[in-house]
């Protein structure tokens, strides 16, 4: 994410990933993420590291409102349930729709890489 500055920004998050690929989240209002969010919506996302196969991922990210707000916590809720306890009457959910993506593989030589548009 960008903040107003555009200086990039990054968090630590809790995600669910749905039968379409895209990335599911909660947060709070008050949150750095949902200011630059509200600016801008590309961002990117990152699961895994050297030791293991990582994937990086660019796209956009909506604040989702309404019905879909409700869609979406269902969605995490019935992929980890055990969210449940973390998510308050103020949490804020989030939809990440990947168009870019590149899977790393550095624990074989040479190391296994792949990108694709999407």
């Amino acid at each position: 994410m960008i903040d107003k500055k555009g200086k990039p920004e990054s968090a630590v998050m809790a995600i669910a990933v749905n039968d379409k690929g895209e990335v599911l989240m909660s947060t709070e209002p008050n949150t750095r993420k949902i200011q630059n969010l509200s600016i801008n919506p590309l961002s990117s996302i990152i699961v895994g590291g050297l030791d293991s196969p990582s994937v990086q991922l660019d796209g956009e990210t909506i604040i989702a409102s309404g019905a879909m707000a409700q869609e979406v916590k269902n969605q995490i809720l019935a992929i980890h349930p055990d969210t449940a306890d973390y998510l308050s009457a103020t949490s804020v959910f989030l939809k990440f729709t990947p168009k870019w993506l590149r899977y790393s593989d550095f624990s074989q030589n040479p190391p296994e890489i792949l990108e694709l548009d999407l």
